[in-house]
């Protein structure tokens, strides 16, 4: 099956395996998946066989075998995942689950450990894809380190090139997107830009010996906290490493005094989502970039207060930068997603309803966000102290923003 998987003709080899039931024999899910359709918007082809016929053929001649593998397998869970949503089907959870049902494929087909533990590997990783850029930037260059990237890139570009889309322009996009994702990666290893590149600035046994503290998971909290603040420029030397492990592990008494007690109630996240297509790319702004001037934040800000403020959401810090926004806030996870859908659409919708603000901007804000739990006081206060001061890192003017103390301080309300 390897010699006939890399071969020019693999995808009319293997269409004639299935319509002489050899390829249902080997890899029984092929036949559900011949009997599974597709939303026609994205797969115009039809069924995910036939889609998955489609990637093989548009995969790349002379290729690692476990690319070709995984492109077969990419989407051989779809055919369990398959639900109606009233509109339309889809199919939550076949990335996942794939992994799960191709592994023993592979064990009872006797594939190679180090095929195999390839195949496995692009199967996993494939989905990072959808949500890509709105991850940190620390994270991005975490996955562009990694030794099979081009290979996932090769992957999901055949998993493009295999779906006719209903509109052309949209499929045309997503290409774009992948495109400048492989130049960021060529830069990324070119300007050295990567994780393997730089060496930690402290070590596990010089953050004990600054912060105090026995060894513990709190330390590789810390190692990893400073390390994606290094990879995403903010901390550069080892002299601003001590201070910023000094400034978390030892903040003043008068920041620390008197946070609410509803703080040890719901867990406390900074969430962070950018403006439109402003981090699209991590080395140059698409011309349709959103980059918001002094009085579009301020007004953004105003607009944010007001849902704030209606909904009694428990805030810590605001702040609104040229291209993203910060926000601390004490919640339960579960509400987050709804949290923050709820205020980029109110602002979104009464900033393009005052006509001085409707011009010149389209579109305000990117889709999705990030977030990260804030696990303890110390924690939790240097992270106030930076969104705080956040306009000052990026030389941007400052804009009147509210004052969080009565939210800090201990009111019990």
């Amino acid at each position: 099956m390897n010699k006939i998987i890399v071969h020019n003709s693999r995808a009319i080899a293997f269409c004639d395996l299935f319509e002489l039931g050899i390829l249902q024999k080997l890899f029984p899910e092929v036949e559900a998946l011949a009997n599974t359709e597709q939303p026609q918007d994205h797969h115009s082809e039809g069924d995910v066989l036939t889609h998955t016929f489609l990637v093989l053929q548009r995969m790349p001649e002379g290729e690692d075998t476990a690319l070709y593998w995984a492109a077969f397998f990419h989407d051989y869970a779809k055919a369990r995942c398959k639900k109606w949503n009233g509109e339309r089907w889809t199919f939550p959870g076949h990335d996942d689950l794939a992994d799960d049902m191709v592994r023993p494929i592979l064990n009872r087909l006797r594939f190679p450990k180090a095929l195999a533990k390839k195949i496995l590997w692009l199967l996993h990783y494939k989905a990072i894809f959808e949500s890509f850029y709105e991850m940190k930037l620390s994270k991005r260059l975490h996955y562009y380190d990694k030794p099979w990237f081009e290979d996932l890139l090769k992957l999901e570009r055949a998993d493009l090139m295999g779906c006719i889309a209903e509109d052309p322009d949209s499929h045309k996009k997503a290409v774009e997107r992948l495109d400048t994702i492989h130049e960021n990666w060529e830069y990324a290893h070119r300007a050295k830009l990567l994780p393997s590149h730089h060496n930690e600035l402290l070590s596990g046994e010089e953050i004990m010996k600054i912060a105090g503290i026995n060894s513990g998971p709190r330390i590789g909290e810390l190692k990893k906290e400073l390390r994606d603040l290094q990879m995403e420029g903010e901390i550069k030397s080892k002299a601003e490493a001590k201070a910023w492990l000094e400034n978390s592990t030892h903040p003043s008494a008068s920041l620390t005094e008197g946070l609410s007690p509803q703080l040890d109630e719901a867990p406390t996240f900074l969430i962070t989502w950018p403006t439109y297509n402003s981090r699209a790319t991590e080395f140059k702004q698409p011309n349709d970039a959103v980059i918001l001037s002094t009085s579009e934040r301020q007004s953004i800000h105003d607009l944010l207060l007001q849902k704030i403020q209606k909904e009694n959401y428990l805030v810590l810090a605001l702040n609104v930068l040229d291209d993203h926004v910060h926000l601390v806030i004490s919640i339960t996870e579960e509400k987050l997603t709804e949290t923050v859908r709820q205020l980029k659409g109110y602002s979104s919708y009464y900033f393009f309803k005052t006509p001085k603000n409707s011009g010149r901007i389209n579109r305000l804000w990117a889709r999705g966000f990030n977030y990260n739990q804030k696990e303890n006081k110390n924690s939790l206060i240097n992270t106030l102290n930076y969104v705080d001061q956040n306009h000052l890192k990026h030389e941007i003017d400052s804009i009147k923003i509210e004052s969080w103390e009565k939210q800090r301080i201990a009111t019990g309300a």
